[in-house]
């Protein structure tokens, strides 16, 4: 490249501090010089901070079909406590340990909780925290190819469909859709059908009743037909959402396995530190 000069613009006052700066240091060189430098350090850090910044994205912690960028943090509150992991590189750390979403929830509250209900998210540069629930919900693909399937069956529900919509499902049933009726979140007139409904967490009926301890509903549904083994949130059974020995011993008797495991790896009644409850005691 040429050494030809060229006059580089740049205000007056700058001139004179800088004429200023190489006299009072006694800098020995020509003023073309030191703008040279400053100009290629200037130029160097900005292509330094950009190939920082670059890399800094190709890192973070993929949790499930979620991908958390280096720098962002977890939270979960226990005993009025806000407690912090952070994106380190690829890894997830807590407190100077590895450890993974549900880890991390299940080892700060000592019990079994569902991590994306309990851990809320802050993205790098984003000021809200979000619950990571609506993370997955928004970015499950799984999720969307359940909807896929769902709008896929419906074309096919002529007849049959507009009927079960005019005169609702058939008693005890047509008492619980009115009870959980606040479970529709659509505008539909069309009440709820407890043998096929399914939350936007992908939770049954019998799920959501087993949270709940309601014995009447639970039996109704099992009654009617719904499977003690259905899977919901995260590949839980009812069973795995039962807290009560009755709602236990209820599921049991129409046949709910203790064998089937969570997306965890997690048997029905078994903590997060790896105990088991003892199942005998609630048959």
């Amino acid at each position: 490249m040429s050494d030809a000069l060229f006059a580089l613009p740049a205000s007056f006052a700058t001139y004179v501090l800088l004429t200023q700066f190489l006299t009072r240091h006694k800098i020995k060189k020509e003023m073309f010089e030191v703008v040279d430098e400053a100009v290629n350090a200037w130029m160097n850090s900005l292509e330094a901070e950009k190939d920082a910044n670059e890399a800094s994205t190709l890192n973070g912690y993929q949790w499930k079909h979620l991908f958390l960028p280096e720098g962002t943090k977890l939270r979960t509150i226990c005993e009025g406590a806000h407690l912090i992991a952070h994106v380190q590189g690829c890894r997830l750390m807590y407190e100077g340990r590895i450890c993974s979403p549900s880890q991390f929830v299940n080892g700060v509250h000592e019990s079994c909780r569902n991590a994306w209900k309990t851990i809320w998210v802050l993205l790098p540069a984003e000021t809200e925290w979000k619950l990571a629930n609506e993370f997955r919900c928004a970015h499950s693909p799984i999720r969307e190819r359940k909807s896929t399937n769902k709008n896929k069956k419906a074309r096919f529900r002529t007849v049959k469909t507009n009927r079960q919509n005019e005169i609702g499902p058939p008693a005890p049933l047509q008492k619980i859709a009115e009870q959980y009726d606040y479970l529709r979140c659509d505008e539909s007139c069309s009440p709820i059908d407890p043998l096929s409904f399914v939350d936007r967490n992908g939770d049954t009926l019998l799920h959501i009743a087993a949270q709940l301890n309601d014995l009447v509903t639970m039996e109704a549904l099992l009654q009617a037909g719904l499977s003690a083994n259905c899977t919901g949130d995260m590949g839980t059974t009812p069973l795995h959402c039962a807290w009560s020995h009755e709602a236990s011993k209820l599921l049991l008797s129409f046949g709910a396995s203790n064998a089937i495991r969570d997306e965890f790896g997690r048997l029905p009644g078994q903590e997060s530190y790896g105990e088991a409850k003892a199942w005998s005691s609630r048959t």
